[in-house]
């Protein structure tokens, strides 16, 4: 709800970013659990990590691998723009995670980075790195 007005009969939608023990986020009238949040962008953060460098030992193996067999150019080279697109989505990625972890600790996550709108409940829960209100998002977009 951007507008600041809660409804008192509404109910938090179950998650796992809700926990009613938990502190919810600070000063944006928010129901997502700050704690809980972190968890979640700590535990992808990882994630993505390992998939970087996953990604990267299997691109100097195939690189290596087609040095020694002698395989054409061309076959080298698209292994390597597709890896090099893995390589650069996870890193897009890890920087979005680290920015919204960058976000709790100074106490505005869940803040629209762009117009500083309280970002709905339903997408910080579906997207917890998420910087911008939906609003914003789209014009992102379309720019």
């Amino acid at each position: 709800m951007t507008s600041g007005r809660r409804s008192a009969t509404r109910s938090p939608t179950p998650s796992r970013f809700i926990d009613a023990a938990q502190p919810a986020c600070r000063g944006y009238g928010s129901d997502v659990d700050v704690a809980i949040a972190k968890e979640a962008l700590t535990a992808e953060r990882e994630r993505v990590v390992l998939e970087l460098t996953s990604t990267r030992e299997g691109l100097q193996h195939s690189f290596q691998t087609h040095l020694e067999v002698g395989n054409d150019d061309a076959v080298a080279i698209l292994d390597g723009e597709l890896d090099k697109g893995v390589l650069e989505d996870a890193a897009a990625t890890l920087a979005e995670i680290d920015l919204a972890l960058t976000r709790i600790a100074t106490g505005t996550y869940g803040a629209c980075v762009l117009c500083a709108a309280q970002i709905p409940d339903a997408r910080l829960k579906a997207l917890p790195a998420t910087a911008l209100c939906v609003e914003c998002q789209r014009r992102e977009e379309h720019r």
